[in-house]
Formats: C-alpha cells, structure tokens, sequence
C-alpha cells in the first residue's frame, strides 16, 4: 500500500478523481463506468447524447418538440424521446 503525499491526496480529494489501482498482481485495472440502465422508469439514459433525461425533460422538450410542428407523441419511452432529440436537433 502506497501512502501518498499530502499535496496529491488534496488535488485528488478537490477535484473528485480517484485512480483506483489493482490491488495484486493477478488484478485488473478497476474502471467506474456511468450507469447505463435504471429500474426507475422516470429516469432514461440516451446513447447518442450520453445523459440521462428525467419525465419533467421529457414534458419540456416535448412542448418544444410540438411548438415546432412536432406530432403528438404518447408516453415517456425511449423510442419517443429519441424521436423528440432527434427532431428537435433539426430544427
């Protein structure tokens, strides 16, 4: 175990980082990968944007979407939320 100096702890604490290390040799690197998939069905991740959109998003780009010439979409699915991005990064 490597203690480390105090100036790299602090950059490290500050700016949220944390390299974590194998810890033995037969180990493999540890990475922490966002969360791709939620069981709250409020909450969508969208592969192509990277982010993760919530029912109140939804209700916002929605109106946009529908200001816009937009038809009428049912439901907080992730097929109509693409369809919404998709449409509103057009216009």
């Amino acid at each position: 175990m490597k203690i480390k100096k105090f100036n790299n702890f602090v950059k490290e604490a500050i700016s949220g980082t944390f390299d974590i290390s194998p810890m033995g040799p037969a180990m493999p690197r540890q990475q922490v990968t966002p969360v791709k998939g939620t069981t709250n069905p409020q909450i969508i991740w969208i592969d192509s944007n990277q982010k993760f959109y919530t029912q109140d998003d939804w209700y916002l780009l929605h109106n946009e979407y529908l200001k816009k010439g937009g038809s009428p979409l049912h439901g907080f699915t992730e097929r109509n939320l693409s369809e919404v991005l998709n449409f509103l990064e057009k216009k």
